[in-house]
């Protein structure tokens, strides 16, 4: 693992460990620096400041939670584990979704999310005469879905089990995005619906 990993993920577990009994807003660079044994100066190298290092914390954690998506199986999987990622850290993730711009952490979320859509709205239109337009469209109606879905859940206290979420999710697509790729594609070929 490269040095530069090493030192993001002992700023991002000081920064974990500094909320655990300091209130988000009352955390600062110094005190996350000393905590993860460093110099301000090497915090400020990694990031911008305390809303980068939540980004970047997000981000990894969605990479090394969700994995790769090939099929509804893998996609309520993906779910599960991201609802129990989040429900795990469940301070963590409450001390900082309301600290992030409102705008700027739905982007984010939309974007990791549409990220994980698309490749697999893409795997299930192989074969399909579907317009990239119509192809972005699915995307971002099922996107939109997930991550309002998800933070509704979050901003509710996660109280369903995430199992349960994601079953009824997994129920709400089993057929719809297939069919709805099958009749944007059928648009395509001048069948009109």
């Amino acid at each position: 693992m490269a040095t530069s990993t090493i030192t993001k993920r002992a700023i991002a577990t000081a920064l974990r460990d500094l909320i655990k009994t300091t209130p988000l807003e009352q955390v600062t660079v110094s005190a996350i620096a000393e905590r993860a044994g460093i110099n301000r100066q090497t915090f400020y190298y990694h990031f911008h400041d305390i809303y980068d290092l939540l980004i970047w914390i997000y981000r990894n954690e969605a990479d090394q939670t969700i994995g790769r998506v090939e099929s509804l199986g893998d996609m309520r999987c993906a779910l599960v584990n991201c609802l129990r990622g989040l429900r795990d850290n469940r301070n963590f993730v409450v001390q900082t979704i309301h600290r992030i711009d409102t705008p700027y952490a739905y982007r984010f979320a939309y974007d990791e999310v549409s990220a994980y859509t698309r490749s697999f709205i893409e795997m299930l239109a192989r074969g399909l005469d579907i317009s990239e337009e119509d192809l972005e469209l699915v995307t971002r109606f099922y996107t939109v879905g997930l991550v309002e879905t998800v933070y509704t859940w979050v901003t509710n206290g996660m109280k369903e089990e995430p199992e349960r979420l994601a079953g009824r999710i997994m129920l709400m697509l089993q057929g719809t995005l297939e069919g709805s790729l099958d009749r944007l594609s059928g648009r395509a070929h001048g069948r009109e619906t």
